[in-house]
């Protein structure tokens, strides 16, 4: 782990609250073994707070179990939130092992799909919140790096980690577009539910490809600006993103009185145009979930008519790319992922 200003390395002895850069002599912050090695603030808080909030959930780590925490850092550290939506947020918390592990043979399916197979030696999780994916790339990897702009998040995956006595996960505090770990030197980047939060997706999206070893792997999804169907996913708003961006947050505010920042949702278009810029030197795909056939088996009489003519298939599939609420992209370094860099539904055999 290298310092955020210098690029030298810290020095391996963690105190308890503070650790020294051995190049430029930078004392940065710790909690529970947990560097803050940000730049800037994250989006809904200011670094003060954040650590202040992260604090406190640190003098209760002993004192009750992971759910417990998380039912207290809603509860007690944020006041902004009426108590439904503290209960709602805790919940969602909670419920993400699950999803998780959902989300872990997807991947798994899409690489087996693309014909990658990188090493199993280190993985990223960018935007690791609690810790829950690192719990399923920890099975699998020799070593898991955590990353999240939220130290408070960050200490509850560090209490999860440790009540599953998961011990090759490190956790770091730092932006996406300056991960300190060494370039090349990760097999899979995971970033769920990240590019759209991001201060800057372009250098973020560079960054992450700088950090992929020759048969590594990146897997984001970006939750699409022109989707037709659901709400959007931060506000439950139906054709946010069909407005001008400059409008987005007054009308988010008028409509449900919530504030619209720390959110940049990207059209297909513009998805495209960011990986062709950011990650010029790699191959990518981007999969799409057909409308009628969403979960593997036709469930109306629209959907098996239209999947027993190939052509009209193929032919609506396309059509309906730029309006699906949701893009999983796979990025891979020119050479190691089958095929061109494309656009597509995914494959039957993948569906869940």
């Amino acid at each position: 782990v290298s310092c955020p200003d210098c690029d030298e390395q810290l020095s391996e002895q963690f105190d308890d609250d503070f650790v020294e850069c051995l190049g430029c002599g930078r004392t940065i912050s710790v909690v529970l073994g947990i560097p803050d090695l940000r730049r800037t603030d994250p989006p809904y808080s200011s670094r003060e707070e954040d650590l202040a909030r992260a604090r406190a959930i640190a003098e209760q780590f002993d004192a009750v179990d992971f759910a417990g925490l998380v039912r207290f850092t809603y509860r007690e550290l944020h006041p902004e939130l009426g108590s439904d939506e503290r209960e709602e947020y805790a919940s969602q918390r909670l419920l993400r092992r699950d999803i998780n592990a959902t989300r872990w043979a997807t991947v798994q399916r899409f690489m087996a799909d693309l014909g990658c197979s990188p090493q199993r030696a280190r993985a990223l999780d960018v935007g690791c919140g609690t810790g829950g994916f690192c719990v399923e790339l920890a099975q699998e990897f020799g070593a898991v790096i955590g990353v999240d702009i939220a130290m408070d998040e960050l200490v509850l995956a560090r209490k999860q980690l440790d009540e599953l006595g998961i011990t090759n996960v490190a956790l770091l505090c730092a932006e996406a577009e300056t991960v300190p770990v060494e370039d090349g030197s990760i097999q899979l980047i995971s970033a769920t539910d990240v590019v759209e939060h991001l201060a800057d997706q372009r250098k973020g999206l560079r960054r992450m490809r700088e950090l992929l070893s020759e048969d590594g792997v990146l897997s984001f999804n970006s939750p699409n600006r022109l989707d037709l169907i659901y709400p959007e996913p931060h506000v439950g708003i139906r054709w946010v993103g069909l407005w001008p961006r400059l409008l987005q947050p007054w009308i988010v505010r008028r409509l449900s009185g919530k504030a619209y920042v720390g959110k940049r949702l990207l059209s297909l278009r513009e998805l495209q145009g960011m990986l062709s810029v950011a990650c010029p030197d790699a191959a990518w795909s981007v999969y799409y979930w057909p409308r009628w056939n969403a979960t593997g088996e036709p469930r109306t009489l629209l959907g098996k008519i239209v999947l027993s003519v190939p052509v009209l298939s193929r032919a609506l599939s396309r059509a309906w790319a730029p309006f699906v609420s949701n893009h999983e992209v796979m990025v891979a370094p020119s050479g190691t992922m089958s095929g061109r860099s494309r656009v597509r539904p995914v494959p039957l055999e993948t569906r869940a």
